[in-house]
């Protein structure tokens, strides 16, 4: 029995690895800034979080996976609140020490 070398990944220039690690990160903190704060995922949600009318949702090309899942999630969750205007800007998450 003969087994097959698995390939080998191909070499990606530091400027591409830099690329996409910056575009992660910043993901990465649209996410969790909307996560945290309300009156964030309002300012951002019609800038940043374009709706998509093939996939009638808002936003859906994050570079990570799961960050497409956890934006519809908390769009889900955000608009439960839409209709109010008393809502604090912080949802409760507790700030990092």
């Amino acid at each position: 029995m003969s087994y097959k070398k698995a390939p080998q990944p191909k070499a990606v220039s530091p400027d591409v690895l830099e690329a996409r690690r910056a575009k992660e990160t910043l993901e990465h903190e649209l996410i969790f800034g909307i996560a945290k704060f309300y009156k964030f995922y309002q300012a951002v949600r019609e800038k940043i979080c374009h709706y998509d009318a093939g996939t009638l949702t808002h936003r859906n090309d994050f570079s990570v996976d799961r960050y497409n899942i956890m934006y519809r999630a908390l769009d889900a969750f955000c608009r439960r609140f839409a209709s109010r205007s008393d809502l604090a800007d912080d949802l409760g998450i507790p700030r990092e020490r």
